[in-house]
């Protein structure tokens, strides 16, 4: 007989480090009669289960680019624009184990009715989970704004080491009040999955976007619809990314917004 849940925990945090010790609980959660479900947002969350429905596209998997592009005019929240600025000063290990710097290797993307945009690799927790369901497969998530200077400013202060003095937590709280008073660019946010393979012994590939407004509401939606699931159905005990319980189609119908 299947043991389900008392007692939910839901989380949103993007910190791969943090994700990592919530992993970690799955055998106490069972025992407890709980489930602790994380990953869950835009990104990680959404970038998730669309990668997993990208993946499912082809025969076999050989790559995968998440390109997540916010609106540097959104009303981001203080804990997430220091978030980001820390990660500069951050360096970790991409899926071949090498030392990557965060904002670096560009890649250039085109969002549908936004156009091309420079997007970086960053530190975001989806490609690190994702390795669990396609051990050595190259999976690399890259962020980007919408306003194109910004990102050329953005990588020029990575590049000088200019960024080295956002270090000190007076100047990164400084730089978010900053961020967060100056408005520039617009408030869309969007994710963008290439994955590559094959499909019937060919090569192949699979695009798969997602476009909205307000990164924060987006969030919220996706765990207000996880909230909800939990109170009207039954699921297992344990601790689970949401791409371990949920799928993108069981999701889609939640957003006016469609995935193409």
């Amino acid at each position: 007989m299947d043991v389900f849940t008392t007692l939910i925990y839901i989380d949103i945090t993007a910190s791969y480090s943090f994700l990592k010790k919530l992993e970690s609980l799955h055998l106490l959660a069972v025992q407890k009669h709980s489930t602790a479900i994380f990953s869950v947002g835009m990104a990680p969350g959404l970038t998730n289960l669309m990668a997993m429905h990208a993946a499912r596209q082809l025969s076999s998997l050989e790559k995968m680019h998440i390109s997540i592009l916010l609106g540097a005019g959104d009303t981001h929240g203080t804990a997430a624009i220091l978030w980001i600025l820390q990660q500069l000063n951050k360096p970790f290990s991409s899926y071949n184990n090498q030392k990557v710097a965060n904002f670096t290797n560009k890649r250039t993307v085109k969002f549908k009715k936004i156009g091309k945009r420079s997007v970086y690799q960053f530190n975001f927790s989806d490609q690190h989970t994702l390795t669990k369901h396609f051990p050595s497969i190259p999976i690399v998530t890259r962020l980007g704004f919408d306003v194109e200077p910004l990102n050329k400013f953005v990588s020029f202060l990575q590049k000088s080491r200019i960024a080295c003095l956002l270090k000190f937590n007076r100047l990164q709280i400084l730089l978010a009040s900053l961020i967060q008073k100056i408005k520039i660019g617009s408030d869309v946010c969007g994710i963008q999955i290439e994955a590559i393979g094959k499909k019937h012994h060919k090569e192949a590939s699979f695009t798969l976007g997602f476009l909205d407004r307000d990164e924060s509401l987006v969030t919220a939606k996706v765990a207000a619809y996880i909230a909800n699931e939990f109170l009207n159905n039954k699921h297992p005990a344990g601790a689970y990314h949401i791409e371990e319980l949920f799928t993108l189609e069981t999701l889609q119908t939640y957003f006016d917004r469609s995935f193409q």
